[in-house]
């Protein structure tokens, strides 16, 4: 599912007015929003319930909770329901997929969005443990991770002191896409969009402008940026990757 329209609206905006932003989540409720009304437009927002869904219990819940579950699917049945999603829980049956540094049981595989669209009718049960509601990820027609590192002046590396004598090869290996979590996210996204039929997105936004794009600064610092860019470009195969920074955008990587 196409949605580039939406993300570049907000990117657009990050890059007049950066401040009007102060965390992730801004960047997360604006996108939101701006797709929200995209889909709207078309009137393409609402998802409804078709056979094949219900109400699938893990783990093992006490007896009461029954009724509630109950209705929950009633109440889903009886409504259309949104197709834009933040933080949207999702349920696979592969257990291998990483959405941050830290570890993920592989019995459990449970990743979270930051932003996604479901498909339409939904025909595959939603997982509920713990009063915890997960959708299958074949139910997602499109995922958005988004990084806003706001402690990050400049692309991080794991050598100290001058780069001078470094070949860019050589940058490429001690450039550190995982302090700001882009190596992670990306990998999710890759992970996503190869073993399903969903359309990743990767949306990235710097006050600092840590992939130096804008302007050419400290040579150091656009050696690194640009030894990012081509990491960030090799590992995306399916994944496009939009950067937004003061006074300009761009798309990083289209596929």
């Amino acid at each position: 599912m196409d949605i580039r329209s939406p993300l570049e609206e907000v990117a657009r905006e990050y890059s007049t007015v950066p401040l009007e932003f102060n965390s992730e989540n801004d960047v997360q409720a604006r996108l939101y929003e701006t797709t929200r009304e995209y889909l709207q437009e078309k009137n393409n927002l609402s998802t409804t319930i078709s056979k094949g869904f219900d109400i699938q219990l893990d783990g093992d819940p006490p007896l009461y909770t029954g009724d509630y579950h109950a209705r929950l699917e009633t109440s889903a049945r009886q409504q259309t329901l949104s197709r834009v999603r933040t933080e949207l829980p999702i349920w696979h049956p592969l257990g291998d997929m990483i959405s941050d540094e830290r570890p993920i049981p592989s019995d459990d595989g449970i990743e979270i969005l930051d932003l996604a669209i479901l498909r339409s009718p939904i025909d595959r049960p939603v997982h509920i443990e713990n009063g915890k509601h997960r959708i299958e990820i074949e139910m997602v027609d499109a995922a958005v991770e988004i990084k806003h590192p706001r402690n990050q002046t400049a692309m991080p590396s794991n050598k100290r002191g001058s780069l001078d004598d470094l070949s860019i090869d050589e940058i490429r290996e001690v450039v550190n896409l995982e302090r700001p979590g882009i190596k992670a996210d990306l990998e999710e996204l890759e992970d996503v969009g190869k073993n399903y039929a969903t359309t990743v997105y990767f949306v990235l936004t710097s006050q600092y402008d840590i992939l130096r794009r804008g302007s050419y600064t400290n040579e150091r610092h656009q050696r690194l940026a640009d030894a990012a860019v081509e990491k960030i470009s090799e590992m995306c195969d399916v994944t496009s990757v939009l950067y937004s920074y003061p006074q300009g955008w761009e798309w990083i990587v289209e596929n």
